[in-house]
């Protein structure tokens, strides 16, 4: 389980200052709102397309769950704005080049690929109520159904149906898996849940 981004759990979210893809400053104390905030590697690459095609598919659901939704990563705006036009994307994606917010968040980490180690970014979403509370993470997100359950996994967190403290692995694409007294869910893995 990963320990870089667990004291930020139930805590005041760093504030960062961003620009979004049509180059508006977002700083998240001034938002006021709750917020889906996600972490990825790089646009126009297979998994990061599909998580964020996945996140716009389900932009209005989530939006009516009071959320606003964020993407992150080290891209330029320009490639931001290429990233939407290609895909169709209706989401906000926010430039972070000196991935100065992603260390904040603890999701800037060293990676290994055949050998090879290198720093990039680790797929990581957090929750963040209208207080920049941060209410969830879940770190090393599998793509596959990722923004579906939100909008149930919320719906279940404000109704009080399971603990706040869900057992490890559980992520988000709880839909329709929590049991009748809402306190197991089974068949789950899309990574480390540690809210």
């Amino acid at each position: 389980k990963s320990k870089r981004n667990w004291i930020l759990f139930n805590k005041k979210a760093p504030n960062f200052s961003l620009f979004d893809q049509n180059n508006n400053k977002i700083e998240l104390y001034k938002l006021k709102s709750n917020l889906v905030l996600f972490f990825y590697p790089k646009d126009n690459t297979p998994g990061c397309t599909k998580e964020a095609i996945s996140f716009s598919k389900y932009k209005n659901k989530i939006n009516s769950l009071g959320y606003h939704i964020y993407g992150i990563s080290k891209d330029s705006l320009g490639k931001h704005q290429s990233f939407i036009e290609k895909q169709n994307l209706t989401i906000d994606l926010l430039s972070d080049e000196n991935q100065k917010t992603c260390e904040k968040y603890g999701v800037w980490v060293e990676k290994s690929m055949y050998g090879r180690k290198y720093f990039g970014i680790e797929r990581t979403t957090f929750l963040i109520n209208s207080e920049s509370v941060i209410t969830k993470i879940w770190n090393k997100v599998k793509v596959t159904n990722h923004a579906i359950g939100l909008n149930y996994i919320d719906t279940y967190h404000r109704s009080g149906l399971y603990p706040i403290k869900l057992p490890s692995g559980i992520g988000l694409e709880a839909a329709g898996k929590i049991d009748e007294v809402g306190s197991n869910v089974t068949d789950l893995n899309i990574g480390d849940n540690i809210a």
